[in-house]
């Protein structure tokens, strides 16, 4: 008998331990460790998947109900694969229920611009980013989130009109 069990993201990320996807420096789903831990589902990341032990792939799913990470390898409506530190146990079916991202249409006229959601996050993030940038070895900043607030405020200075 398969027993299902459903965990939150926090305690999924708490108990298995999700590693990270070292062929893709890009890699979405950082569970708070720093690092993408989500594999794709073709070539070479596909690949690294399938050689890992069953008990530790878990499969990100898109259906009617949501989104939900789910243990195990599957194929249809997957997005993603995860594979974790720790197995799943034989007799033991996990559903991660992924929080749900309020879609543009479900917002009310109150809701502020993108424009105005990217100014209050990039100002929220810039001094820390900026010092801890500023503290990083030469050859590791290639890859710093600082870049990227770069390019979003010298997008976001070009989105204003000029003022005379």
């Amino acid at each position: 008998m398969t027993n299902l069990i459903e965990l939150s993201e926090d305690a999924f990320a708490a108990l298995f331990k999700p590693i990270a996807n070292h062929l893709n420096p890009n890699a979405s789903f950082d569970w708070g460790d720093g690092f993408g831990t989500m594999f794709e589902t073709y070539d070479a990341e596909l690949d690294f998947v399938r050689l890992q032990e069953p008990a530790r792939i878990w499969t990100l799913l898109s259906g009617d109900e949501g989104d939900v990470v789910a243990s195990g390898f599957h194929f249809v409506n997957r997005l993603g694969y995860f594979i974790t530190e720790v197995a799943v146990p034989s007799d033991v079916n996990i559903h991660v229920t992924m929080e749900e991202v309020i879609a543009p249409e479900r917002c009310d006229s109150s809701t502020p611009s993108v424009t105005d959601c990217l100014q209050t996050i990039v100002e929220y993030l810039w001094d820390d980013e900026e010092r801890d940038y500023l503290a990083t070895e030469i050859p590791d900043r290639t890859s710093h989130i600082f870049h990227s607030l770069c390019v979003i405020r010298k997008w976001m200075d070009a989105q204003q009109p000029n003022s005379i």
